[in-house]
């Protein structure tokens, strides 16, 4: 299934952790928006909000938009019928192909984090604490893509967008 959705998967994957990185650490520095009016720590202090926004958009809409679509015109979701299984291992298989696209997506945040920023980052890593919860903020952000995909008539798709995943990311 991925290599029949690689042409939607890599752009999704890769240019959302760009642009974010982009408009927070480059743009805003650049046009003065840092914090106080300084640009000095504000990208590497923006790098762990810009992941977790990653996470959490990825997570959503690796999974939500998917279903979606399938939910649609059809009502056939397509890894069903490619591997005929019970309907809560085809659940299991989206959340858990859901978190390993959104921590690919989280991963692909750090060597952009280093080296589009305009002014440098200095990232101190705390291994256990990023190696325990990225994985688990993956499969919740998944499972919340999986519940808002089967939540969602498929015609109020922009809903989800609007009320819940944009207001949600600001928080």
């Amino acid at each position: 299934v991925l290599r029949h959705n690689l042409k939607e998967f890599i752009p999704r994957t890769v240019l959302q952790p760009l642009l974010l990185v982009f408009v927070f650490t480059y743009v805003f520095p650049k046009i003065g928006q840092g914090i106080g009016g300084s640009s000095a720590g504000f990208s590497t202090m923006l790098v762990a909000g810009v992941l977790g926004s990653v996470i959490l958009f990825q997570g959503i809409q690796s999974v939500a938009l998917p279903l979606v679509s399938e939910f649609g015109y059809t009502r056939e979701i397509e890894d069903r019928v490619l591997a005929p299984l019970p309907v809560e291992l085809v659940a299991v298989e989206k959340v858990v192909a859901g978190a390993l696209q959104c921590l690919l997506a989280a991963v692909i945040v750090f060597p952009i984090a280093y080296f589009v920023p305009a002014t440098p980052v200095h990232i101190t890593y705390h291994w256990v604490v990023l190696l325990t919860f990225a994985p688990l903020a993956c499969v919740a952000a998944s499972s919340l893509g999986l519940r808002f995909g089967t939540m969602f008539d498929p015609r109020t798709v922009p809903l989800l967008f609007g009320i819940i995943v944009v207001p949600l990311t600001f928080l």
